[in-house]
């Protein structure tokens, strides 16, 4: 799990197993979308992305 804060108004634990895929904002170079499977589009910081790909690829 991932606790995520820095753009996310509630923050909130995320599984990473639950990330659909994500994707560059268009908008900021230094944000990333996670749609999650139940369809629920997060916000994701550089650093925060950088903690679930890294946990992504140890599991």
């Amino acid at each position: 799990m991932v606790y995520l804060h820095e753009y996310v108004l509630d923050p909130t634990w995320i599984n990473p197993a639950q990330i659909e895929f994500i994707e560059q904002s268009t908008e900021d170079v230094h944000v990333w979308i996670a749609r999650m499977v139940s369809g629920k589009m997060v916000k994701v910081s550089e650093a925060e992305l950088a903690h679930i790909t890294g946990q992504n690829a140890a599991e």
